[in-house]
This record gives C-alpha cells, structure tokens and sequence, in this order.
C-alpha cells in the first residue's frame, strides 16, 4: 500500500520543486480524504505561505481523484478476474 509520503513524493519527483508550505498543503487533504482528519490551515491569510498552501490543497485534491480512480480500476480488475476464475469452475 502506498503512503501518502509515497504518493506526494512520486507526484513531486519531475517539474519544478515545490516549499514546504506547498506539499504541506497536498499532505493535509490527503489525510482528510483518505483518513477523515480535519484540515487546519497555519498560515495567515494574505502571505505568501498561504497561498502556497492552498495551492497545495488544489493539487492534493487532483491527486485523491487520481489516486481514487486508480485504486477502483485495480478492484475493478481484481473483480473481473475472480468472476472469469469463478466462471471458469463451471
């Protein structure tokens, strides 16, 4: 299974570097989405940080779809081969 450090990382490896503030950002909507903790933003409105940090949150959120859409096409794979296999003993 892949963490989301993982997740981030493989992301984050080509193009351009992001801050701290940035893959913070994609951190904490992936820990909402997958695990239903709260998003609370540390940086005050109007810096730098900020918005650097909501940014983040945007790309997080492209990479839950992602990721979502992935693991559901491998179920989806998983499923099917159980069904033929099933089929198969028939």
């Amino acid at each position: 299974m892949t963490t989301i450090a993982q997740l981030i990382d493989s992301t984050l490896r080509h193009g351009t570097p992001r801050s701290a503030e940035y893959r913070r950002g994609i951190e904490d909507v992936l820990r909402l989405k997958f695990g239903g903790q709260p998003i609370r933003c540390p940086f005050q409105p109007g810096t730098a940080q900020f918005d650097a940090y909501f940014a983040g949150n945007d790309r997080g959120h492209a990479i839950y779809r992602e990721e979502a859409q992935r693991r559901a096409e491998v179920e989806d794979v998983a499923r099917t081969r159980v069904f033929f296999a099933d089929a198969d003993a028939l």
